[in-house]
């Protein structure tokens, strides 16, 4: 059974909608907090997930490093990584892309992406509308990967999505339901305006019909090149 490596930077986040289709897609998912281990680089399957802090913390939380070090030498090897969140950031530094504090500042809350012409042409999202909405929680961007094909947008941050090589990063949280974001939102920091944030979730129910077919397809193009 292939397996896919799981790192996770909070214990309170996980795959979400996403670990049931992993599952039925044929995986042994192996979790890990945060620190990496050599075998990583061997896993059919990396996923890395988000967390509050972002690449410039890496003196910090030196684990970023070696995260980092690990998506290059997956990269390199053509073994395929699912980075959401920080860990979409992440795979883009690993691709050579510039990380860094976003030009335009918090984006928290429920917001459509929009599709590229690639992103409509992309197999994961054929067949879907232009635009989606999905659960957002950044305050850092990135640079266009270079080599990667750009799938999706939104207004203050155009760089939501990406496939490279057999990979795919992205910003959004595609693995998050509206219950699960709504839980997320009372650990926020008292300064964000989680009640209307904890509102908009109810959104995310409406989508949730493409998100879970999103997500299939994202595990079963897994299964795929991972095999």
């Amino acid at each position: 059974m292939p397996r896919a490596t799981v790192i996770l930077h909070e214990r309170e986040e996980g795959l979400g909608r996403l670990e049931q289709p992993l599952r039925d897609a044929g995986f042994e998912l192996s979790y890990q907090y945060r620190p990496v281990q050599l075998e990583d680089d061997d896993s059919a399957l990396a996923v890395v997930l988000g967390g509050p802090m972002g690449l410039r913390d890496a003196q910090q939380f030196p684990f970023l490093s070696a995260e980092l070090r690990l998506l290059a030498r997956r990269l390199a090897q053509g073994r395929p990584v699912l980075g959401i969140c920080l860990g979409a950031q992440l795979l883009a530094a690993a691709a050579g892309a510039a990380v860094h504090e976003g030009a335009h500042g918090l984006e928290l809350g429920v917001f459509p992406v929009t599709l590229s012409n690639a992103g409509r042409a992309d197999p994961l999202f054929q067949g879907m509308p232009m635009q989606m909405d999905f659960a957002h929680w950044h305050e850092e961007s990135f640079d266009p990967v270079p080599g990667a094909t750009h799938l999706a947008s939104t207004d203050p941050y155009p760089q939501q999505a990406f496939r490279l090589q057999n990979s795919y990063g992205f910003q959004f949280h595609p693995e998050v339901d509206g219950p699960t974001f709504a839980r997320w939102m009372k650990t926020a920091p008292a300064s964000y305006d989680f009640r209307k944030v904890v509102q908009d979730s109810s959104r995310l129910a409406q989508a949730q019909p493409r998100t879970d077919l999103l997500l299939r397809r994202l595990a079963e193009h897994f299964a795929r090149v991972g095999a």
